[in-house]
């Protein structure tokens, strides 16, 4: 873009300075010197008008040499692109004033002195860089003056409009050429809405420009056409207008249920309509003859604007390519008839299928406290008839359901889990063990019946997964210290999990390999030391699961000494 001088309140842009000035100065030069005293104060500063806070810049569109309005373009809209310090982006030139009443016209306030602002006009839509583009409208160029009449009045130059430091308004007009049949009927066109999902976005190729607008998130540099090293990135765009489905690689499927949206103006807040849902085909169909008059019209002017409706979560945006349009990278294409009225046109929307979620495997586990140790199930026995050969909710649920209100399930029981390596920490340990013990995501609780919960990703899956639970102070403990041998004494507290519930040990395992997608479950049961049918398991209070018994023997006078031991017992 060429720079604008930057011009000041006193010498506006396009206005040629006062003649005579100097001539008048010298007239009164001798007046003002033979003042004395006053001189000093009579310096230019004193004369000097302060800029105003805010600008206007008025955009203006002129057709043919004639300000543009509904009836000379049948309601077309001009898109056209604004930059300016603090904001940027694109603005529609129609019917519809923006920030003015007056049709055809956009008026922008900006701040003063400290500011840039450069526009253009987009070359898409209605307006082409040449007729040989199909569009209604060529641009002839832009003129400007600090009124709409100078503006119209100054040669119009294909050089864009780049200002700084403005001071006072300025009025820019953007000059169309129309290139013969500006308002074509629309015809009797069938409008093809094709849905697409593909495998991935290696089998799409990008639009022209498909990094600019881009809608899939930096996903473009793995469209097919991508080309790193070159400016621009996508040199060959692989459709040949207008779109057609033969475009379509074959890897792509056609999707249902999916709708595209339609209206009159860019911004898709004007005329809008939503298509029915694509069929098995993928596809759904809309005539010229069943849009709405303003639509009808819009397809012989400045076009229609299409989108796809995203659905969440389904399938990631792609592409999208409409009749002529397969320009950038964002959901928004145009169907243009102004060259004339196809008998079919195709807006083909292109998403990629969405991954599947990951696959987890999750390990449950159930805390169930019984009132008495005569109620715990003894599954640690080899043979022992009721043992189950796996845990499962069912299996833990008849269980309670079969204590006649014994048992219960727990809440704010946790649980740990280790790999191939973890040791064991005892029967008697207390709380979570340390070195390469884990602990679960979750505790019991939530609802009476509500397991602890461990998700791991397959990628970080052991071979073998130990568990433990987390041995609260007041319970009976685990008789079997390292899960050697099963422990003949049976009063012991009790951990299932899947098919390892041999033994009385804190120390059962999930045996691999582990499959994705897989729940496992554990079952942790137990008894109170305190307050149980069958008495007080550790009255003496160390809370090693022992009642210790001191006894003092008589003496023995013959050989003059006293024995002493101690004596225990375990309940």
């Amino acid at each position: 873009m060429s720079n604008i001088t930057s011009r000041s309140a006193g010498s506006p842009l396009g206005r040629p300075a006062l003649k005579g000035g100097k001539k008048i100065l010298s007239g009164l030069s001798a007046a003002v010197l033979s003042l004395g005293s006053l001189a000093g104060a009579l310096t230019p500063a004193a004369f000097t008008l302060a800029a105003p806070a805010t600008v206007n810049v008025t955009l203006v569109k002129y057709v043919d040499g004639q300000p543009a309005t509904a009836q000379n373009t049948n309601s077309a809209t001009f898109s056209m692109h604004v930059k300016y310090t603090g904001g940027e982006g694109d603005y529609l030139l129609g019917p519809v004033g923006v920030n003015t009443s007056n049709p055809y016209q956009i008026v922008e306030t900006i701040p003063s002195d400290t500011n840039s602002y450069n526009t253009y006009e987009n070359m898409y839509g209605a307006v082409g860089p040449t007729c040989a583009s199909n569009l209604p409208y060529v641009l002839a160029g832009y003129s400007w003056g600090d009124s709409l009449a100078a503006a119209a009045a100054a040669t119009p130059s294909m050089t864009m409009p780049n200002f700084t430091n403005l001071s006072s308004d300025e009025y820019v007009v953007v000059w169309n050429t129309s290139c013969g049949n500006v308002n074509p009927p629309p015809g009797d066109t069938t409008l093809h809405f094709v849905k697409v999902i593909c495998p991935s976005y290696d089998d799409i190729a990008g639009n022209a420009t498909a990094d600019n607008l881009d809608a899939t998130g930096g996903k473009f540099t793995k469209f097919s056409n991508y080309n790193a090293s070159s400016t621009p990135h996508f040199p060959n765009p692989y459709v040949a207008k207008p779109v057609s489905t033969a475009e379509i690689p074959a890897g792509c499927a056609p999707a249902s249920g999916w709708q595209f949206k339609i209206s009159t103006d860019q911004t898709q807040t004007q005329d809008v309509t939503t298509t029915a849902s694509t069929g098995s085909n993928g596809e759904v169909d809309v005539t010229s003859g069943s849009l709405t008059s303003n639509q009808q019209a819009a397809l012989s002017g400045g076009g229609l604007w299409v989108s796809e409706v995203p659905q969440s979560g389904n399938a990631a945006f792609g592409a999208l390519r409409c009749y002529n349009d397969a320009n950038n990278g964002d959901n928004l294409e145009n169907i243009n008839f102004s060259g004339g009225a196809p008998t079919n046109a195709y807006c083909i929307a292109y998403n990629v299928m969405a991954p599947p979620p990951p696959q987890n495997v999750t390990v449950a586990a159930y805390k169930v406290i019984c009132k008495n140790v005569s109620d715990l199930p003894d599954w640690g026995t080899a043979n022992n008839s009721s043992r189950p050969s796996q845990m499962t909710p069912a299996v833990i649920a008849n269980f309670v359901a079969n204590s006649h209100g014994d048992c219960s399930y727990a809440n704010n029981w946790n649980f740990q889990y280790g790999g191939p390596n973890v040791k064991p920490r005892g029967g008697n340990f207390i709380g979570p063990a340390g070195g390469a013990w884990k602990n679960f995501d979750t505790g019991t609780g939530g609802t009476s019946s509500t397991p602890a919960t461990l998700t791991l990703g397959t990628s970080s899956l052991p071979s073998l997964l130990w568990v433990r639970e987390n041995l609260q102070k007041g319970y009976i403990h685990f008789t079997d210290a390292d899960g050697t041998a099963p422990h003949p004494n049976t009063r012991s507290a009790e951990l299932f999990c899947n098919t390892d519930g041999l033994n009385y040990d804190n120390y059962d395992a999930v045996t691999g390999p582990l499959v994705a997608g897989t729940t496992y479950y554990c079952a942790a049961i137990n008894v109170l030391k305190n307050g149980t049918k069958n008495g007080d398991n550790d009255k003496d209070g160390d809370d090693n699961g022992y009642y210790h018994i001191n006894f003092l023997t008589m003496p023995d006078l013959s050989k003059g000494i006293k024995n002493m031991f101690n004596f225990g017992w375990n309940h």
